[in-house]
Formats: structure tokens, C-alpha cells, sequence
């Protein structure tokens, strides 16, 4: 049986109106969809899968430690571990239709440089009222919208 990587574990996922204001997910539908997923990745047994399952392991604890705050992602910070930012941000679907975040970010602990381009991981949640998303590698949080007047 040949699996089609792209989709394992993403479906569940699809959907950025969702993200973009018409529902916004919740996070314990979330942690389930997640746990869902990492059981689907696991059940395949693709060996190089594994950084993958992994991340979406980080991600379910992450979720995890949101909801044992009531959602509060400030509660989760600590001084000086601030997460990157990303200013000039949209959401669009990618080609295989699971929605990502596009923007520039600053602070990234791999992507050096400030105000640089990039294409996010797969996006899982998104918090507009505390200015935070989570992608399926890690949280950001968000400046200023693109399309969107950023007043000084």
C-alpha cells in the first residue's frame, strides 16, 4: 500500500475559513484532532515519518499546556522566551489545501534576520484577541494583518 504522505494526518486540518473568522477552532477539538492524527501516523509505521509525528506530538503539548491555561498564551511565556514574531501576516491555502500563514518574522530561532520572508508550517490554531497562532512547529506571535491599516 502506497501512502500519500501529503495528506496523513493533515486532513483533518483543512479549512481556513475556519481560521479566518467564521469558526475559530477549539482548542480541546483540536487536541483531539491531533491526538487522531499522531494515531494515524503511528498506525503507518513509515519509519522516515518520525520528525513529523514528532512535531505533531510538540504541537499536542503544546495545545495541551493552552487549555491548562485557560487559553492564556501570556501564562505560557516565560522573560526572555518570547516566541517570533510575524507582521504583514495572511493565512492562504497551500497546494495540497491545508492553510498556512505567510508574513515577515522576526525573532524565528532558526531564520535569522528581521523582517524576513517566509511560509509557515501547517497552521492549527489562531487567537486574533491575544495575537498568537500556532503552526504545526511552533507559536507566533502576530503583528500587524497584511491588507489591514497598522496604526503607529
Amino acid at each position: 500500500m502506497t501512502t500519500d504522505w501529503r495528506k496523513v494526518g493533515t486532513g483533518r486540518f483543512k479549512g481556513s475559513e475556519r481560521l479566518a473568522g467564521s469558526r475559530k477552532w477549539n482548542l480541546r477539538e483540536l487536541l483531539v484532532n491531533l491526538e487522531e492524527a499522531i494515531h494515524e501516523l503511528e498506525a503507518e509505521r513509515i519509519e522516515w515519518a518520525e520528525p513529523s509525528i514528532e512535531k505533531f506530538r510538540r504541537a499536542r503539548q503544546a495545545v495541551s499546556n493552552l487549555i491548562s491555561v485557560d487559553g492564556r498564551i501570556g501564562s505560557l511565556l516565560h522573560e526572555g522566551d518570547q516566541p517570533p514574531r510575524l507582521s504583514d501576516w495572511s493565512i492562504f491555502e497551500d497546494e495540497y489545501d491545508n492553510p498556512r500563514l505567510k508574513g515577515l518574522v522576526s525573532g524565528h530561532p532558526l531564520l535569522t534576520g528581521t523582517g524576513r520572508p517566509i511560509y509557515t508550517s501547517l497552521l492549527l490554531y489562531v487567537d486574533l484577541e491575544q495575537g498568537f497562532a500556532r503552526t504545526l512547529s511552533r507559536f507566533y506571535m502576530l503583528g500587524g494583518q497584511s491588507g489591514k491599516r497598522h496604526d503607529a
